[in-house]
């Protein structure tokens, strides 16, 4: 089975995430921030990871680059605050920091 986190501090967004993967049938565990994540990790390394970029107490390149620096490989798709072009630089700071792709 596949497990998906869910890392964003909104809930209506990872309710819309839950129901775009629900036909996947994943396990899917899911934090606030980076800093409630890293325990769920150290727990059990997801399959997937799905992480909002920005988001108080750990965003998500503090997240992204905490993890590769820990040498966790697992791919780690990134979401910036919206599909703008104004917002683009967060898309490739999150590539730099580790991200494998981008939600726009």
């Amino acid at each position: 089975m596949l497990g998906v986190l869910i890392v964003d501090d909104d809930p209506q967004t990872r309710e819309i995430l839950r129901t775009i993967l629900k036909p996947l049938d994943p396990c899917i565990i899911e934090a606030g921030n980076g800093r409630e994540a890293l325990p769920l990790i150290e727990q059990c390394v997801p399959d997937l990871m799905i992480v909002d970029i920005l988001m108080p107490e750990m965003d998500g390149l503090e997240t992204i680059r905490f993890l590769r620096r820990k040498g966790y490989r697992m791919p780690i798709i990134a979401m910036p605050v919206r599909a703008d072009p104004a917002e683009s630089r967060y898309s490739e700071f999150a590539k730099s920091f580790g991200a494998d792709d981008v939600l726009l």
